[in-house]
């Protein structure tokens, strides 16, 4: 074969081969990232409605658990069972009215469509919602299966879902639990009516799911799993639908309904490819699911690859042409150089090979006869080699004692470094290094895959992407953290590693150098601190959760004791009780607020995309009373798409507008938002109009139960301005104020920005 075509063939196998290799392996990576991608997005989506739900149904136990131990309903319950028959006598009516003043309220306040109490016979003797009474007095509970009487005269037990047929098919659901008299003896039941259509919308919300993505709940019935929400691809599934345990479609919504967890690729209820994130909704019996069509997922990808494949063709032919260029232009030279240095190899030494091209072929028929040249000369001299021996050993020496001096150094900050040669893949360490791994210098092969095969296991596909895709990217720079493992002791160290890459002349990158510093201490310190936070967080959530009952019945019967003997015990005695009934009422606000700052935080801030743009409008359709009462206008510009939960958003927003709002001058309250970009960050401003602060208040207004006014100049408890201290804090931003007395404030917020700059 002659050297034309193993050029062509050397070229284009150098030039293709590894584009297709790299290219296969881009699109196969690039599929996998987007895979797990999607995975984690669902996972988090699942896990959010999970608890959501779970801390629901938790909230309408620990209620029904408060409920069955009322004095009101042990007292009255046996009243109206006994005078069932007879229900317009004067007792029965009073007995009634006493239980519509304590449970009406509690059905207002829990969003629940009924109160009801059943006697031992399991009929309705009692109903909170009036309409309620006139029709299910003295009849059986409404659930098909009668499982919340059944099982109620036991336990705290919840029915199935089941569509009310008095009420257009509305879904609900019963809650109930035995009520035991004053004699410890059954004396009935006592049931909540659940409105599902709070929780399906919960359930529905397809934010982050794109066009084809859905949630959805089943449970078990038999060997079959039920459908119990209307589903995105069939609004009529609820209660109607249903898919078998162990058949070919619904794997996810089976897995679920089963108590199992997990995520994956697999066929939904309708036979067709998802992405998959399935849990149990803990404490319901039921499974969860998040999924998106796998068409709708892997869309960018399949779009790359068919790009990939278009580019290699164009490549290939291009290629193509330049290696026959190539293969014509260096073998003449080539055949021209080959005869003139046999010629020279002869010994005719006089002979020249030199031509005028200025590549590198002409370089060497240069060099070549350069060679010659000084082949006819003796140059060399023993003193100066002699010399210059010497001085390279005063060198080496002093380059020797300086290396001992950074050994000790690194040393004392725990601080190594490295270097390693790519074209040869020789890695050599600092003494420091080798103490951080725990590894002596005979036991280290000084090569890259050695370096990785001490990177823990959990951690070594990142580091290795960290420094591969810096050298494919370009980058001269990358940092990392990522745990070792020190194979004598198998102590688990954390390390930060810095690398910096040199080029040669041409640009290419030839050598890597970087550094290891031991973190550990610093990672163990800052998960002390982590989780001694997290303490405080759950001991106030649990504290002011158990203060609410105590309150909330202190609050109701102070308000009967006012109402049955206003006038009756003297104005001082009026006075007191409506002192004792506001400050219940005030202590309720403050524990809510703590509540909902003891929150702040608790879940995951890297949820899922968050429009603040539709975050703020949710705020404005909540507020619009206010906003319309007080003649406000909130106006604002168009909002970036950020990474983190949107509920913290929306509290965000609507505690920087209540404030502009409350706090108004003379005039009608104007309060105007924006967001600019800002090299990593957005910045966000609130500008209102109202009465403004002194500097000096700047900071005390974001601590938690801080006022500069008296309540009754301005009601609140002066909890939501720490409360959005606390949500910018933990999404990694700040906030502060300015303002003067009587010119308004401006609120601004930093929030880090998630991809390239849009204000779209």
């Amino acid at each position: 074969m002659s050297i034309r075509s193993k050029l062509i063939l050397t070229y284009l196998a150098l030039a293709i081969i590894p584009l297709l290799l790299l290219s296969a392996l881009t699109s196969r990576k690039y599929r996998g990232s987007l895979e797990n991608l999607r995975l984690v997005q669902l996972r988090d989506i699942s896990v959010y409605k999970a608890d959501r739900l779970a801390s629901f149904f938790s909230g309408l136990k620990a209620d029904i658990r408060i409920a069955q131990d009322f004095y009101n309903i042990k007292t009255n319950l046996p009243v109206l069972d006994s005078l069932a028959a007879n229900p317009s006598a004067p007792e029965f009516q009073a007995a009634k009215k006493m239980l519509d003043g304590q449970l009406q309220p509690m059905q207002a306040v829990k969003g629940l469509t009924d109160i009801m109490l059943v006697n031992p016979g399991g009929k309705v003797v009692y109903s909170s919602n009036p309409a309620h009474f006139r029709k299910d007095f003295l009849k059986s509970l409404s659930d098909p299966r009668q499982k919340a009487f059944g099982e109620g005269k036991k336990k705290v037990c919840f029915s199935d879902v089941f569509f009310r047929k008095d009420e257009a098919g509305r879904p609900v659901m019963l809650v109930s639990a035995p009520i035991a008299g004053f004699n410890g003896k059954f004396s009935g039941v006592v049931v909540f009516e659940v409105d599902m259509s709070p929780v399906y919308s919960l359930i529905q919300d397809s934010t982050g799911l794109g066009t084809t993505g859905e949630t959805l709940i089943g449970q078990k019935e038999g060997g079959d799993v039920l459908f119990l929400n209307p589903l995105r691809h069939d609004p009529l599934a609820a209660l109607k639908r249903q898919v078998s345990l162990g058949g070919g479609v619904g794997f996810p919504v089976q897995e679920a309904a089963q108590g199992r967890t997990g995520t994956g690729l697999v066929k939904d209820y309708r036979g067709i490819e998802v992405i998959a994130a399935w849990r149990p909704v803990p404490g319901t019996g039921w499974g969860l699911v998040a999924k998106i069509d796998a068409a709708e997922a892997f869309a960018e990808a399949d779009q790359l690859r068919r790009l990939v494949v278009v580019i290699l063709i164009v490549l290939f032919f291009i290629c193509g042409l330049t290696a026959l260029f190539i293969a014509r232009s260096i073998s003449g030279p080539i055949k021209n150089l080959s005869e003139g240095t046999a010629i020279i190899g002869s010994g005719n030494l006089d002979h020249k090979v030199g031509t005028d091209h200025t590549d590198e072929i002409g370089q060497l028929s240069r060099a070549f006869d350069a060679m010659t040249e000084n082949l006819k000369k003796t140059t060399a001299s023993r003193d100066e080699l002699n010399e210059e021996i010497a001085e390279r050993k005063k060198t080496e020496e002093a380059l020797r004692e300086s290396g001992q001096r950074l050994n000790k150094a690194q040393e004392m900050a725990h601080l190594g470094s490295w270097e390693l040669d790519i074209v040869k893949n020789r890695l050599s360490w600092s003494d420091e290094v080798y103490r951080i791994f725990g590894l002596k210098p005979q036991e280290f092969a000084a090569t890259y895959e050695a370096f990785l095969a001490a990177v823990h296991p959990a951690d070594r596909a990142a580091v290795d992407a960290a420094y591969s895709g810096s050298l494919r990217e370009g980058r001269d720079f990358y940092e990392i953290e990522h745990r070792v493992v020190r194979q004598a002791t198998g102590e688990v160290r954390f390390v930060l590693e810095r690398c910096a890459h040199f080029r040669d002349g041409s640009g290419a990158i030839r050598r890597s150098v970087g550094m290891v510093h031991d973190i550990t201490e610093q990672k163990k310190a800052e998960a002390e601190i982590r989780r001694s936070n997290e303490s405080l967080e759950q001991f106030a959530y649990v504290a002011s959760h158990d203060l609410q009952e105590p309150l909330r019945v202190m609050g109701s019967y102070s308000e009967l004791l006012g109402r049955r003997y206003q006038g009756k015990l003297g104005s001082d005695a009026d006075e007191f009780i409506g002192y004792i009934v506001d400050g219940a009422k005030r202590m309720q606000n403050l524990i809510n607020d703590l509540l909902t700052y003891s929150r702040v935080g608790c879940a995951d801030k890297n949820g899922g995309e968050v429009d603040c743009n539709a975050a703020l409008a949710r705020v404005l359709s909540g507020m619009r009373n206010a906003i319309a009462e007080s003649g406000a206008a909130v106006t604002h510009d168009s909002l970036p798409v950020l990474t983190g939960c949107e509920s913290d958003f929306v509290q965000l927003f609507q505690n920087l507008i209540s404030n502009g709002v409350k706090f108004r001058g003379p005039g009608a309250p104007r309060v105007h938002i924006k967001a600019e970009r800002q090299g990593s960050d957005w910045l966000f401003s609130v500008k209102d109009n109202g009465i403004g602060l002194e500097p000096q208040y700047k900071d005390r207004i974001f601590v938690i139960f801080k006022r500069l006014h008296a309540k009754n100049d301005y009601p609140g408890t002066g909890i939501g301005l720490a409360v959005c201290k606390k949500i910018v804090e933990a999404q990694g931003g700040r906030i502060w104020v300015e303002s003067e007395p009587g010119k308004g404030a401006a609120f601004y917020f930093t929030l880090p920005a998630k991809g390239p700059i849009n204000n779209d």
